[in-house]
């Protein structure tokens, strides 16, 4: 797979987020161009650095689209492991806070330069 410069980067990571809230079967280049306003040919492009294969007329599979996306942007089911550096009152919020189990994230490590708080 080719090397997907930053802006495409950037333009796959909102389609993916799009993708995730879109209930139907098949998208359209031209279906994705309406709905973020990007012309038809540069969704394209950016699909095709992913190695996704389909016809112009019939569209995308959403499901294989959006695993492909999940796959070359490393935004899959799998939770992104991170720590928190700075373990004064924001980084005590951050670890206690419950909402962070629903996100992407899942924090593994703490630290601070006070030894009284790691």
């Amino acid at each position: 797979m080719k090397e997907i410069p930053e802006p495409s980067k950037r333009r796959l990571v909102l389609l993916s987020r799009l993708l995730t809230d879109r209930a139907v079967k098949n998208i359209t280049s031209v279906q994705i161009e309406s709905l973020t306003g990007w012309s038809a040919n540069l969704v394209r492009k950016d699909i095709s650095l992913l190695g996704v294969k389909c016809g112009a007329s019939n569209g995308y599979k959403v499901q294989e689209l959006k695993e492909a996306l999940d796959k070359a942007l490393g935004t899959g089911s799998e939770k992104q492991k991170c720590c928190i550096v700075g373990l004064g009152r924001m980084g005590q919020v951050l670890l206690d806070n419950a909402e962070l189990e629903e996100s992407a994230f899942k924090i593994v490590a703490g630290f601070d330069s006070n030894v009284n708080r790691t």
